[in-house]
């Protein structure tokens, strides 16, 4: 049977955010810069007047995640207020009861005027929980998601969106493979 660590020895570059398996020796990772990209759709956010931005994110967010220190890093830049209480993490976008869990978040924090969502998947759980909990896009509240899963899977489509360049990605990817292979 073909393990994974088969191909501990074998050249490989993974695109991702996280690291690698330790048991890859030869190995690469090609990142789409989460911080820098965070950081500019919270700052954008701030620039349209909005100082209540909230946090929404599928994986889990520790100190070190790259979407919360985006996050953070925007709001001290400007000097607002990061409170913990506006973000919200481990979200499944297709359990059932994201929904329940979004439309509580928002009704607990209805001082927030703006969030940023970090996976372009849970964006539709968002819409939902939003309009459940009263308020409308953008009038109430304004949304910025990061997608990097391509452009036709997301059916709302006047959101702003932070993208990433797949071809630029890829080409990265490739280039960093050659040069694994060269040694």
């Amino acid at each position: 049977p073909f393990h994974s660590k088969t191909l501990a020895s074998y050249p490989i570059v993974f695109i991702s955010k996280n690291n690698p398996p330790s048991y890859f020796s030869r190995t690469c990772r090609v990142v789409t810069p989460h911080t820098e990209m965070t950081f500019l759709a919270v700052e954008y956010l701030i620039q349209k007047g909005h100082k209540s931005i909230g946090l929404l994110a599928s994986e889990p967010l520790n100190t070190n995640d790259s979407s919360l220190v985006g996050y953070q890093d925007a709001m001290a830049e400007y000097g607002l207020e990061c409170d913990p209480e506006w973000s919200l993490h481990e979200l499944d976008s297709f359990a059932g009861d994201t929904v329940d869990k979004l439309v509580t978040f928002f009704r607990r924090n209805q001082s927030l005027t703006a969030v940023y969502v970090t996976d372009d998947f849970l964006c539709p759980r968002v819409i939902d929980a939003i309009q459940m909990s009263g308020k409308s896009i953008p009038d109430d509240i304004s949304l910025i998601s990061f997608t990097n899963k391509g452009n036709d899977y997301c059916e709302y489509q006047k959101l702003t969106r932070m993208e990433v360049d797949q071809y630029e990605v890829g080409r990265r990817a490739a280039e960093t493979l050659l040069k694994l292979i060269k040694g």
